[in-house]
């Protein structure tokens, strides 16, 4: 991974593949089973790692933008390459969210299939978006074919929730998608946001990142047992290591006394 890291180069270029490819040479960490991908390989990966790094927007191998066929804004801003959570601290709160707006090209109505995302920790609601940014949808770039009119559920302004079922998005409306995360446990949470609109086309797919800290606790020694650090709470650590002293003590006496 830090051969990938380092193959990002600088603002100022594509990246830098060699990086990539020293560490397929020397076998880094096993990297050597990669030993027949072509130089274009390397070059398209760390020309991805570069934008990324530098929030460039991508490109496909012409050069040309990736153009999605709709515009996705979280609270009201409009949507990269990922959706980064708040960060969180373990023990402080149940769940983090965040809205999202699903919007339609100025030049047509757009047709939804499925919006899902892969990880069970995740639940999506469907919910309005009044709140959202309307300046920012109105001036959206996002382009794509006219469809023609179906039976799906046509949404027609900027206020309703996506529907649970495949469903239609006239020319520059949008739904509303909330984004609930339960935080189960401390570390980086990563999941993949789908979203389906041609359902003869591979789903449209973006990175969903949250990190939850470890919650603080009590004591900086060096090691052994860890207080809970409100006094006022059963500690069942304490409670053993007050047993302990007073067996401790205890037998000391006893063998003074048979002394």
């Amino acid at each position: 991974m830090a051969k990938i890291w380092n193959a990002s180069g600088t603002n100022g270029d594509k990246g830098n593949p060699a990086s990539i490819r020293s560490g397929i040479n020397a076998n880094s960490g096993g990297m050597g089973m990669y030993s027949a991908m072509t130089d274009a390989d390397l070059a398209d990966i760390a020309a991805y790692v570069n934008a990324v790094r530098y929030t460039k927007p991508l490109t496909d191998g012409s050069g040309a933008g990736v153009v999605r066929p709709f515009t996705l804004l979280k609270d009201g801003a409009l949507v990269g390459d990922d959706i980064v959570l708040p960060a969180v601290q373990f023990g402080s709160a149940a769940s983090i969210k965040t809205t999202l707006a699903l919007q339609a090209p100025t030049t047509g109505r757009l047709q939804v299939s499925s919006i899902t995302i892969d990880n069970p920790s995740f639940v999506l609601n469907r919910v309005a978006v009044a709140a959202i940014n309307r300046q920012q949808m109105a001036t959206s770039a996002a382009t794509s074919a006219v469809l023609s009119a179906t039976t799906l559920p046509l949404i027609t302004g900027v206020t309703e929730a996506c529907p649970v079922t495949a469903f239609e998005l006239d020319a520059g409306a949008a739904c509303g998608v909330e984004l609930v995360m339960a935080v189960n446990n401390p570390g980086a949470v990563k999941a993949s946001l789908k979203i389906v609109t041609d359902p003869t086309a591979a789903a449209t797919t973006i990175l969903v990142e949250a990190v939850v800290s470890a919650q603080a606790s009590g004591g900086a020694g060096g090691g052994g047992c860890t207080m809970r650090s409100t006094p006022s709470l059963f500690d069942p650590v304490l409670v053993l290591l007050s047993f302990l002293s007073l067996a401790v003590l205890g037998l000391r006496r006893s063998r003074k006394a048979k002394l």
